[in-house]
């Protein structure tokens, strides 16, 4: 099955949405300095489990190496090359591991399947500048 992140990157976060067709599965979160860390591109995606971080999501370059991790979001420094679900961007606090689990629970009726994620990036936000009418 084929899923779409779609990342907008900000001076210190970038925020990002994964998609399955139309719709929106999860947000996500992001240190911007992983930009070059985690090209644009299409990866697999597989599950997996350490006792570190428990259950998480491991995206590999198609015939390369692991990349990037999709992590549940817990409190304190964001890690490096990971993408965290998070339930909106304005309260990613609250109920950490929630958005999380229901990302868990979208793909949970697909076992077997071979999930590929294309990576793409939006432009960066520009400031409007004001009309100026003529005189």
């Amino acid at each position: 099955m084929r899923l779409l992140l779609i990342r907008r990157h900000g001076r210190l976060i970038t925020t990002s949405v994964l998609c399955c067709g139309n719709v929106t599965w999860a947000s996500m979160l992001a240190i911007a300095e992983d930009r070059e860390a985690v090209p644009v591109g299409n990866y697999e995606l597989f599950w997996d489990y350490s006792e570190k971080e428990g259950w998480h999501f491991r995206l590999v370059q198609i015939g390369g190496t692991a990349v990037a991790r999709i992590l549940p979001f817990r409190l304190g420094k964001l890690p490096k090359c990971a993408f965290l679900p998070v339930m909106g961007f304005k309260n990613a606090a609250e109920t950490p591991n929630l958005a999380f689990q229901r990302l868990m629970d979208r793909m949970e009726p697909y076992p077997g399947e071979d999930w590929k994620v294309e990576i793409m990036d939006l432009p960066p936000k520009t400031r409007r500048q004001p009309c100026k009418l003529a005189s």
